[in-house]
């Protein structure tokens, strides 16, 4: 994609020539953390697409998107805890959220078959739809 090309070219050797990498990773972890679930979700599903510039996701499940989220983790220096332990406490939900939310819109979209609406059940709701305020 044109845009990663020119951050690579440009933008990149800008922040490293200006910012410690302390300082850039402080940055990135703020921009992460107000970033929606699905956002995180979407950017490691596609990063482990084999072509995501042709929306090729033939093969991907759950279990792929986490090695290749791990492989991405531990080639930017990270210690081995680091992959498991950013994959439950922020990765993971995001990628399920994508997958059942913006995945099956988009195959229901290519197969001419609108998605199922999932039924959400949980003992707090009915309570609450019974009561009488």
């Amino acid at each position: 994609l044109p845009h990663l090309i020119e951050e690579e070219r440009i933008s990149l050797p800008l922040v490293r020539a200006y910012f410690t990498p302390a300082e850039y990773d402080a940055m990135i972890q703020k921009i992460l953390n107000k970033l929606p679930p699905s956002i995180i979700g979407a950017t490691f599903y596609w990063m482990a697409s084999s072509d995501p510039d042709n929306g090729d996701v033939s093969g991907l499940t759950l279990d792929s998107v986490r090695k290749a989220t791990s492989e991405f983790i531990l080639r930017t220096g990270a210690p081995p805890f680091v992959p498991p332990l950013a994959w439950h406490m922020q990765i993971k939900f995001g990628v399920k959220k994508y997958m059942r939310e913006v995945e099956a819109g988009a195959q229901g979209v290519l197969n001419g078959k609108p998605p199922q609406e999932e039924k959400f059940w949980s003992p707090f709701a009915a309570c609450l739809s019974k009561c009488r305020f």
